[in-house]
């Protein structure tokens, strides 16, 4: 994709609002590799650096020139003339808003606190513990993977051999399972769709979760699916 925009002079943005993360971890960066051609990148630390909502932020390799361009507005009363240095750095130039809360400063404070090794630790953490569900899946005759694990997100399927389901009936049963996690109230989980199939999605993203919770997570999905094949 790089080399595409490169050639037809196009604007190279990648969305890393929640894998972005990665680059804070040597370990998993090399996932990442070739966005440091981008010309913009989002991130979300709301996400994957665990910073309350909302924190969003777009990086720009031109130091944000594109988005004084596209944004910049003005109006007499807020006059480049009035001088001091912080002209250049008036944020609502550089996108829609005009006034706007503090979002940064509690970036800058979990940066602080965390420091890149620390965020490296914590995200190099949950991969090992999607690692550990993914593996423990693959154990289980009822579930079958929808994928590979490269974040901390596992994506898997309820199978179960006794029911040779397929198609819109398969997919209803990935609903149903999960509607029965939610509503029992020890975890939530959510659905998605890959290559036109429902899935169950598992998103380890709490620095407080630790092996034991996969692993009542997993007894608590094959119970309640054992639970729901009953009920059918």
């Amino acid at each position: 994709l790089a080399d595409v925009a490169r050639d037809f002079d196009l604007w190279f943005h990648v969305d890393g609002a929640y894998g972005g993360a990665l680059a804070l971890s040597e370990k998993h960066r090399a996932k990442l590799r070739g966005i440091e051609r981008a010309d913009s990148v989002t991130i979300d630390p709301h996400k994957w650096l665990f910073v309350p909502f909302a924190a969003g932020a777009v990086l720009l390799k031109d130091g944000g020139r594109a988005l004084r361009e596209a944004f910049d507005i003005t109006p007499e009363y807020l006059s480049e003339e009035r001088g001091g240095a912080d002209v250049e750095y008036d944020f609502f130039r550089y996108g829609q808003l005009g006034t706007r809360r503090f979002n940064a400063l509690k970036v800058w404070m979990a940066l602080r606190t965390l420091g890149v090794r620390g965020y490296a630790e914590i995200i190099e953490h949950q991969i090992e513990l999607t690692e550990h569900l993914a593996a423990r899946l693959d154990e289980m005759e009822e579930f079958t993977r929808a994928g590979q694990v490269e974040t901390a997100v596992c994506c898997f399927r309820f199978t179960p051999l006794s029911r040779n389901l397929a198609g819109a009936e398969a997919d209803d049963l990935q609903r149903a399972l999960q509607r029965r996690v939610e509503h029992s109230g020890e975890a939530w989980l959510s659905t998605t769709v890959l290559h036109g199939r429902r899935a169950l999605r598992v998103n380890v993203n709490s620095f407080l979760t630790e092996r034991r919770h996969i692993d009542d997570l997993l007894d608590l999905l094959r119970r309640e699916g054992r639970q729901l094949l009953e009920s059918r």
